[in-house]
């Protein structure tokens, strides 16, 4: 299969404005994964998981979703703070637990 694009010199480009919202939304969906995920592990001591994060999420009217695709679409975004978060709080729980002894 073949694809041929055809590029014109005068084809709309990239808006500026649309690449500020998204640079808006995606730090807005950092700071409300971090929120979610440091109330469950406090909630939970220690055991939050992706899966009530992105229910959490779900849950909140976040601004400036892409239509269609919605959350859906910021899910990697969402994957990779998860995991940065767990990351670090595993890291901070060891180390403490190495200078408990």
């Amino acid at each position: 299969m073949s694809i041929i694009l055809l590029c014109f010199p005068n084809a709309p480009g990239v808006s500026q404005e649309a690449i500020q919202r998204e640079v808006e939304l995606n730090a807005y969906i950092e700071e409300k994964v971090t929120e979610s995920f440091r109330q469950e592990e406090e909630e939970e001591q220690g055991s939050a998981s992706l899966f009530r994060v992105m229910h959490d999420l779900a849950q909140q009217n976040l601004p400036n979703l892409p239509p269609g695709a919605g959350l859906c679409s910021k899910r990697d975004l969402i994957v990779t703070m998860y995991k940065k978060l767990k990351a670090e709080t595993e890291a901070v729980n060891s180390r403490d637990s190495e200078e408990s002894r």
